[in-house]
């Protein structure tokens, strides 16, 4: 019955709680198909349910002053029974008065600033309740992924809608080259960011992941596209994927604000260092090395950190891990001198390498906190000061070595390496003579 009114006389206005309502007086202002004044006994206000030629019709031309009541069979010409039933015991043309329009969401039917952000808000909640299902879903993927914090809060950005693309940036009146910093060829969306950008479609293609561009039949938004990710029944394909997005945003951020354009390879050792988790054994200070199996052929990381006393010297820490994050080795130690931060940070990665000799390693990554420090190593650049002697000694080292790579990572994820660090600084004391500091104390030196 309900489908066949439809057919009829056409669809009501959702229009109920929603914008002014009307107070019928002498019915010479409100349209019946467009306006709101039919109550439905909740406090809600909707349309006529009419065709579109009725819409505009007034409601006093509905009432018939010769018998002082409603016209029934214009109502039922245009009506439903079921529609005329709300109105007509209970609505009357007042011909002395004119139609009044009022706020029913509002405090005496009289609009606030709060009754109208009441209002919004439960009309987003209602828009956002369609899609819950897959949004709270979305949610617990993108908290539950095995990737560092920072990682997930630029997921959560991203389906949030908040991604600081330049579209997004103009979309709220800020001027910016809209034009993509990569390409040069298109404004730059979330999803051109992302995913469409030649510049990403290379990268995803070397990636572990090996994604392959999508087809015009297959243009999806973020949240369809992580949608799509999360379908996968694979938690390392989808930390991968994640690290590698967000890897992307940072390299972005290089070029741009900082003129530094890394590499697609580059690019993806910092996605890949995202990914790492550190296990809770290797969060304590280790007093001596211990070997654990591995093989020799696989590629280990090492990390590397120095405590700076004033006018006293450096200490300095190394650790190694495998590709399991298993802990290999460790060594640390202190110099007397006076050093800058990069001075102190360089002669650091110096004990890295030995610590790589020792352990027979020639193919690494080492990492350093000091971005400075970090790009001189990449870029090989020359340094006139005192500096420069220790990084021309790091760059024969590691000519000399099979494989070296170098990557930046955040202080938060050197916690093993600045705890051995200070802790050969804090021993100092111990090892002081007539003849000043041993140049270099080494982990076994340290054992009580």
């Amino acid at each position: 019955m309900e489908k066949e009114e439809t057919r009829l006389f056409g669809k009501r206005s959702k229009g109920a709680a929603t914008s002014i309502a009307w107070k019928v007086g002498d019915g010479e202002r409100i349209r019946i198909g467009k306006d709101c004044w039919i109550p439905d006994g909740k406090g809600n206000f909707s349309t006529a349910c009419v065709q579109d030629r009725w819409k505009d019709l007034k409601v006093g031309e509905l009432f018939s002053e010769a018998e002082v009541s409603w016209d029934t069979n214009k109502l039922a010409e245009i009506m439903p029974r079921k529609e005329i039933w709300k109105f007509s015991g209970s609505l009357r043309i007042n011909m002395a008065n004119p139609d009044r329009p009022f706020w029913p969401s509002g405090r005496c039917n009289s609009y606030s600033v709060k009754s109208g952000y009441l209002l919004a808000v439960s009309l987003r909640s209602r828009e956002e309740a369609s899609s819950s299902h897959v949004l709270t879903g979305l949610w617990n993927w993108i908290w539950g992924l095995e990737v560092i914090p920072k990682v997930k809060i630029f997921m959560w950005k991203c389906l949030s809608g908040i991604f600081p693309t330049t579209r997004a940036l103009m979309a709220r009146s800020i001027e910016v080259d809209p034009v993509c910093c990569r390409c040069g060829e298109e404004v730059e969306s979330s999803e051109h960011a992302l995913r469409d950008c030649p510049w990403m479609v290379f990268l995803w293609e070397i990636s572990p992941l090996r994604l392959r561009p999508l087809s015009a039949a297959e243009i999806w938004n973020v949240k369809d596209w992580f949608e799509q990710i999360r379908s996968i029944p694979d938690k390392e394909v989808h930390a991968t994927f994640a690290t590698t997005a967000w890897a992307s945003w940072y390299a972005r951020n290089l070029l741009l604000y900082q003129n530094k354009n890394l590499t697609h390879i580059e690019c993806s050792m910092v996605a890949q260092k995202a990914k790492w988790k550190r296990s809770a054994s290797s969060s304590s200070i280790i007093s001596q090395p211990r070997s654990i199996s591995c093989s020799r052929d696989s590629q280990v990381r090492i990390q590397c950190d120095a405590a700076i006393g004033e006018g006293v010297g450096i200490g300095f820490g190394a650790a190694m891990f495998d590709v399991d994050n298993g802990l290999l080795g460790v060594r640390w130690g202190f110099t007397p001198g006076v050093f800058t931060a990069e001075e102190g940070e360089a002669r650091a990665i110096l004990e890295s390498l030995q610590l790589c000799e020792e352990k027979g390693r020639g193919d690494a990554i080492l990492e350093t906190d000091c971005q400075t420090l970090y790009w001189k190593l990449i870029n090989r650049e020359e340094d006139l000061s005192t500096l420069g002697d220790t990084l021309n000694e790091i760059f024969l080292r590691t000519d000399s070595m099979q494989q070296i790579s170098w990557s930046w990572t955040s202080r938060a994820n050197t916690f093993v390496v600045d705890r051995l660090a200070k802790h050969a600084l804090c021993l100092r004391s111990r090892f002081t003579s007539s003849d000043g500091f041993p140049s270099v104390l080494n982990s076994s030196e340290l054992v009580e």
